[in-house]
């Protein structure tokens, strides 16, 4: 609890001295300010003038004892001690402060910066993710056209093929032997074979005309003798050690047939042996059963078409290369 002031104002101020003014240099101050502020020369002010009159009156009193002056000075000394003492600790809270508030707000700012950053980079991630969604859909129909063409070509090469297979097993005669030879791919072999390759191999067994290989799927090839020195070696003949072939005779040499009924049995009876090579072909690229289905029914068709065509005029045809 605070205590009552005993002196509600400045006794130095009132008289208008400073606290080094002697006992004679108070006196003339009161002697100017009583003639000053005496209630007969402030008719106008009397309560004011009667209130300053009576402080002037108890700061003469106070400040001409010296024990009264002491005391008063002592209490002057503490109050501005403290008044200091209270001054430079607001200065320093202050500082605080500022410094406690300057951080809160750099962390607000990279609070705020940091979720600006977040929110960029969310929107690019979005962006990233349409772009990527309109290319992918761009690549997967220029993937799906691509297939379409390709299933185009590989469905005409089947077409001539299985116009072209019957017309070679059924132009046997005397003279001449067909052949059809198999092979695999295998992944860790680099060698394959091609037309000339075979013409090689199984030209040291007579006169090869013709050899057809299968434009893709299953490594298939027909080979047509002019003349042929020995069936039994062409039977055993297998080829490169790392891709060994398999000989299966469409037609052996001295075994005259007429084509029209060769077609005819070809298609009674082993329909599959005509198309086999370009069915293993559309087995491997078709992207669904019912492509495959379609094609084969296709080709079978064809196939029984061209075979009556072929018994009915009684004629044949050569297999070019392919």
């Amino acid at each position: 609890m605070s205590r009552k002031k005993v002196l509600d104002f400045d006794p130095y101020d009132v008289l208008g001295v400073d606290k080094d003014s002697d006992e004679s240099q108070i006196i003339k101050a009161f002697r100017k300010a009583a003639l000053k502020w005496h209630p007969d020369k402030n008719p106008d002010q009397q309560d004011y003038a009667q209130k300053m009159f009576h402080q002037i009156s108890r700061a003469l009193a106070l400040l001409t004892d010296v024990a009264a002056r002491a005391a008063y000075d002592q209490l002057q000394a503490a109050r501005l001690a403290r008044s200091a003492f209270i001054q430079r600790r607001q200065q320093t809270e202050s500082q605080a402060r500022k410094r406690f508030r300057e951080e809160l707000e750099r962390r607000e700012a990279d609070a705020q910066q940091s979720f600006k950053d977040t929110e960029k980079a969310q929107e690019n991630l979005e962006k990233e993710i349409e772009r990527l969604r309109r290319e992918g859909s761009l690549l997967l129909r220029k993937e799906q056209e691509n297939v379409e063409t390709e299933m185009k070509k590989r469905s005409k090469q089947a077409r001539v093929i299985s116009e072209q297979i019957p017309d070679l097993e059924a132009s046997v005669s005397s003279e001449g032997a067909r052949i059809k030879v198999k092979w695999k791919r295998k992944k860790n072999c680099s060698v394959s074979y091609d037309g000339e390759a075979l013409k090689n191999i199984f030209g040291k067994f007579g006169d090869v005309s013709t050899v057809a290989v299968s434009p893709g799927g299953k490594p298939t090839a027909i080979i047509e003798f002019l003349h042929c020195r020995d069936a039994v070696l062409i039977e055993a003949e297998t080829g490169w050690k790392d891709c060994p072939l398999r000989v299966s005779w469409l037609s052996k040499p001295g075994v005259p047939r007429n084509s029209g009924e060769i077609s005819a049995k070809k298609d009674e009876q082993k329909p599959d042996k005509c198309c086999a090579l370009d069915v293993e072909t559309i087995r491997h690229t078709a992207s669904s059963s019912a492509l495959f289905d379609d094609f084969e029914a296709e080709v079978l068709s064809n196939m029984m078409s061209n075979a009556k065509r072929k018994g009915c005029n009684g004629s044949t045809g050569k297999f070019g290369d392919v």
